[in-house]
């Protein structure tokens, strides 16, 4: 199923949904039992009503289903692309609240990750294993959009690559992209 670009922005503005793929996006398929036990401050209910709407739009796809205690129990994962990258002209239709809300919960994911990481046991043993940089250049509109496609293309391929791999882990990328600095 593909990404209902409009639709993924809609929902990731919730912030139950937004927990939902962190989760995933952290720990790879879950049940919905697993995701339940991750999230137990949400209600069975809400919890249903997101995955439902993450499915719909794209985000999230099933990857398996097998009968547990009278009904079927789902595994979910993060859909085909793995994130949802937004075009401008989704952007531009969305109202500014969802976006808000929308940046707001991959701004606190972010916060979230980059503390627990750097309280693990991980980073202390390998403290130069994250990378983290914030970057502001003089760019044309044409190479600011060849830059965020090209880093997009770039991630992408290598997952291609590294897929099957013993060697490989999972690896988290945050990313966004101003084309202007306002306020200069």
């Amino acid at each position: 199923m593909r990404t209902n670009r409009a639709a993924a922005l809609r929902v990731l503005a919730n912030d139950t949904a937004f927990r939902i793929v962190a989760e995933l996006r952290a720990h790879g398929p879950r049940t919905t039992e697993a995701l339940s036990g991750a999230l137990r401050d949400v209600a069975t209910s809400s919890l249903y009503r997101q995955l439902a709407k993450l499915r719909e739009a794209g985000v999230l796809q099933v990857v398996a289903e097998r009968k547990a205690r009278g009904a079927v129990e789902r595994t979910y994962a993060l859909g085909e692309r793995g994130a949802t990258v937004f075009d401008a002209q989704t952007l531009a239709s969305t109202p500014v609240k969802t976006l808000r809300s929308t940046v707001r919960n991959l701004l606190t994911t972010l916060l979230t990750d980059v503390t627990s990481f750097i309280e693990s046991a991980q980073f202390r043993k390998r403290p130069a294993s994250i990378l983290a940089g914030a970057y502001a250049c003089d760019l044309t509109d044409e190479d600011y959009r060849k830059a965020a496609e090209g880093m997009h293309r770039a991630l992408i391929s290598a997952k291609k690559r590294s897929a099957g791999s013993s060697k490989a882990v999972r690896r988290v990328f945050y990313a966004i992209a101003l084309p202007q600095v306002l306020g200069e």
